[in-house]
């Protein structure tokens, strides 16, 4: 049944990493790169080195959840503390969860996405992609790499990370993944039918 059960949870991603118009990127055409998927697929790696090979900055989604949080509430910490923080700023402020994350991206991801700066944006930006339709047509247009690994190693694999980093129990972590699962499958989707140059990106992993 657990077997059964994971190749359910698989099935809907590629279990290869691809990159989308990735030329246009090279060309200048755009100036960002997005790296996403599901957490402890490799995005954060990725990122770091791609930094270091072509010289170039990279923001992480993470970052700007980590900003809004200390502008509403005082509140910085990412990992435990940001449940906390969420509720808050719900308590104080009268802000739904669903406007604290729009929040996050309107004042601190998209002027990132909108600057002139080339830069690699890696994090779980197919959750506002998914969450709020009026986006996609902005968000769609980027260049990006779609992080393939398989729902069921990225649990293990977060839950490995996150013990050695005391970081959110596992119990929480598989919550959060489930919830993310959704927004990817809804972004490759969208991204394979918008895209003219889909390739298999195993170029450094």
């Amino acid at each position: 049944m657990m077997n059964l059960y994971l190749e359910y949870l698989n099935k809907h991603i590629d279990k290869v990493n691809k990159s989308f118009d990735l030329d246009q990127f090279q060309s200048g055409k755009f100036k960002k790169l997005l790296i996403v998927g599901i957490p402890a697929s490799g995005k954060t790696s990725t990122s770091h080195i791609l930094e270091k090979k072509y010289n170039i900055k990279v923001f992480h989604t993470d970052d700007a959840v980590n900003k809004t949080l200390k502008q509403l509430t005082g509140i910085g910490a990412w990992d435990r503390k940001k449940q906390a923080g969420i509720k808050k700023v719900a308590k104080e402020t009268g802000i739904t969860g669903d406007q604290f994350w729009l929040k996050v991206y309107k004042d601190n991801i998209e002027p990132i996405l909108k600057n002139n700066q080339k830069m690699i944006v890696e994090g779980t930006l197919q959750y506002w992609y998914g969450a709020y339709p009026k986006l996609r047509p902005f968000l769609i247009k980027f260049p990006c790499i779609i992080m393939g690994k398989s729902i069921a190693n990225s649990w293990k694999d977060r839950a490995v990370r996150d013990n050695l980093n005391k970081g959110p129990d596992f119990k929480r972590d598989k919550n959060d993944k489930l919830a993310t699962k959704p927004h990817l499958v809804v972004y490759a989707k969208d991204k394979k039918k918008y895209s003219k140059n889909i390739k298999k990106w195993d170029d450094i992993l």
